[in-house]
């Protein structure tokens, strides 16, 4: 007995002698991490078996760091980068139509990789299922981060690159069994029948102002750009399909094409928009690499909508909730789209926004939010007023500081510089060169104004060749557009000494 007990008689009621093993409850077992490799992906691709066995190793190991987020350090960095680089770096993009005439004689010198061999219809079917799956990884992965105007970009840049690899696919000639909505897409099914294709939804007009800082990046923004105006312009009248940026009704082309698919396998031709949105499934059913296209280039244009609260919230997203479910409905006449849990998705009406966007009239209490944030390479968008031209900075009461009390010479030389875009990469670098002017260079505002200046592409025109202006400054600011970038042309195209 404990010295003292009997002082305390019924101490002894607080114990408890009963086994108390049982409360603990059954241990959890610890997880398991699966490793991931991230060099299974290849340097390079040399072969069509090649570049789906690269796609297939990126999509298990996108799936292994989708459901080991809480293991795996930084999954969502990984996985974007991942994507990135096999879709931009490994496998290779097409190259504009039509092929060079060496290689029409022999189709071994066609520099483009998807047109110098025929396929298997298993590796067609293998490619377009992969593609669609990497598409749902990169949607997932680029939606749960907080927009920027870097990610913005990249992740359109990349989701045409998945669009146009697609549209290559497809094209490829197969030799065993070709698939009927594959020939019919390639204008090879005979009869009075033409090639379809699709638009990029103002691609060019929204990574102009991005700030693209891999090389790799600029170089496919420049090749799909090349591609789809190319593809386009071989296009019958009424054949682009897919026009989701100008509405959510059916166009021409679309019912067009569904009309084509149906005659072709012996569906009856009626309420069309149902087979299109698979409310009807026997038609997406027999031809699943129309449902594959359609998602992909809904996709795309879905993170081009104009406005942040268009586009799914930042969340935890997982490649499961963005598979798109399709719908009509028949009073309004127009297609429904929901995933991420967002109910429906809208891409429509777009092109209104994007010109309204162009005009500066985001601005106001009551103005809807855009998407990415306003170019910060524009002189109109630091002042917050309309400036064109050199004489309209002498105007401004007001100049920035640019949070370092910048002097107001400096400020307005800066300003300047930035009403000149084709101009701006060599009058900014020799501007900050002065030693006079490097430490502002301190400042994370002109720090931020120098990279867009640099990295943003600015307006895009495609490779061919444009008259010299006869006037300065220029009455047609289109003809200062480049087809690789501002920063590229500078490189290519230096002044002669």
């Amino acid at each position: 007995m404990a010295q003292g007990g009997a002082c305390y008689p019924y101490v002894g009621r607080l114990r408890n002698d009963a086994d108390v093993e049982r409360l603990a409850g059954r241990s959890k077992d610890p997880p398991i991490l699966l490793p991931v490799q991230l060099t299974l992906v290849p340097e390079a691709v040399d072969s069509f078996e090649a570049a789906a066995l690269a796609l297939r190793h990126c999509d298990e190991l996108c799936t292994r760091l989708a459901n080991q987020h809480h293991l795996v350090r930084n999954s969502l960095p990984l996985r974007l980068a991942l994507l990135q680089h096999t879709v931009v770096e490994v496998v290779p993009l097409p190259l504009p139509h039509p092929p060079p005439p060496e290689a029409l004689a022999d189709p071994a010198c066609d520099p483009c990789f998807w047109r110098r061999a025929a396929m298997r219809h298993e590796t067609q079917a293998d490619l377009l299922g992969l593609l669609l799956r990497l598409s749902r990884h990169y949607l997932a992965a680029s939606l749960s981060l907080p927009n920027s105007t870097h990610l913005d970009g990249t992740r359109c840049i990349v989701m045409a690159a998945i669009a146009c690899l697609a549209d290559a696919v497809l094209r490829t000639h197969v030799y065993d069994c070709p698939s009927l909505f594959a020939e019919h897409w390639a204008g090879r099914a005979g009869g009075p029948t033409s090639a379809f294709g699709f638009g990029l939804g103002g691609l060019e007009l929204e990574t102009d102002s991005a700030t693209l800082l891999s090389p790799t990046l600029a170089a496919a923004r420049v090749q799909v750009l090349d591609y789809a105006a190319a593809r386009l312009e071989s296009l019958a009248p009424n054949h682009q399909v897919f026009q989701f940026e100008r509405s959510m009704r059916m166009q021409p082309a679309d019912l067009g094409l569904v009309h084509q698919l149906c005659l072709a396998t012996g569906f009856p031709p009626h309420n069309l928009p149902h087979y299109f949105c698979a409310a009807a499934p026997s038609l997406l059913d027999a031809l699943p690499e129309f449902g594959i296209l359609r998602d992909i280039v809904f996709g795309l244009k879905m993170l081009m909508a104009a406005t942040l609260d268009a586009i799914p919230s930042p969340g935890q997203w997982s490649p499961l909730q963005a598979r798109f479910s399709w719908s009509y409905a028949v009073e309004s006449e127009l297609l429904q789209v929901s995933a991420f849990g967002e109910g429906t998705l809208r891409c429509a009406g777009e092109e209104e926004a994007q010109k309204k966007k162009r005009r500066g009239l985001f601005q106001g209490a009551d103005a809807p939010t855009p998407r990415v944030p306003l170019s910060l390479a524009s002189a109109s968008n630091l002042l917050g007023e309309e400036v064109s031209t050199e004489d309209d900075v002498l105007h401004v009461k007001a100049l920035p500081d640019f949070g370092i009390r910048m002097r107001g010479h400096d400020a307005e030389l800066l300003l300047q510089y930035l009403t000149v875009p084709y101009l701006r990469v060599p009058l900014l670098l020799r501007f900050f060169a002065d030693r006079s002017r490097l430490k502002t260079l301190l400042s994370p505002s002109v720090q931020a104004v120098l990279d867009a200046a640099l990295f943003e592409p600015g307006a895009w025109a495609p490779p061919v060749p444009v008259e010299v202006p006869e006037a300065v400054p220029v009455s047609d600011r289109a003809i200062l557009s480049t087809p690789a970038g501002l920063l590229t042309q500078e490189l290519r195209t230096p002044p002669r000494r």
